[in-house]
């Protein structure tokens, strides 16, 4: 009744009722809650997907979305959509929240990211201005890239991160130091993953013929 992010996904929805979409969040009462909103407000009804369901139940809520023809625009997953499944039909990705380690982000970017997607995938991630949400949303962005590129250094780059800087709720200051840092981070960690890989093992993996 009060979060904007609800209004802009019916909204979303209803311009976007062709393409296949996959909404992400980390809890299943807030999957739950999402899919009432869209049934009561937009008259949408929309598949979701948790742990609170048996294996038959996600099984077929996950065919129901992969149908091209009749089945849903829309899925709603909580964080276990992140896992394991893949959905590389869907070429748009909304993160209704965002998850406070890189790696998890990596993950959910990955359920669309699959062998066999054919076009870019574009990732919307509604926040709230001027708090946590935007914080942490600035720092994935601007700090690792973690949006546009894959981004295997993140769990290096917040583990060398002093323990100050390591959460969400820093002050100004502190933000635009957590940012500047992880940037330097970044760019060190992925020079020194670069300069060591085995190009022997690309050269003898890559096979053009093929």
């Amino acid at each position: 009744q009060f979060d904007p992010r609800v209004e802009w996904l019916i909204a979303h929805c209803k311009q976007n009722l062709s393409e296949k979409q996959l909404l992400i969040c980390a809890h299943a009462e807030t999957a739950l809650s999402l899919a009432e909103a869209l049934r009561v407000k937009a008259g949408l009804h929309v598949p979701v997907f948790h742990e609170g369901m048996t294996l038959v139940e996600r099984d077929r809520a996950a065919a129901y979305f992969a149908e091209a023809i009749d089945g849903a625009p829309l899925l709603l997953c909580s964080e276990i959509g992140s896992e394991g499944r893949n959905f590389q039909f869907a070429h748009q990705l909304i993160l209704f929240d965002l998850p406070r380690h890189p790696d998890l982000l990596e993950q959910r970017i990955g359920r669309p990211d699959r062998i066999g997607q054919s076009s870019d995938i574009t990732i919307h991630v509604p926040f709230l201005q001027d708090c946590e949400q935007e914080t942490l949303f600035t720092w994935y962005h601007e700090g690792l890239d973690a949006f546009s590129h894959p981004c295997a250094v993140g769990d290096a780059v917040l583990q060398r991160l002093p323990v100050t800087l390591q959460n969400s709720g820093l002050s100004a200051a502190e933000n635009t130091e957590k940012l500047d840092l992880t940037q330097s981070l970044r760019s060190e960690l992925v020079a020194a993953m670069e300069s060591g890989r085995d190009r022997l093992l690309e050269a003898h993996s890559c096979r053009p013929q093929q």
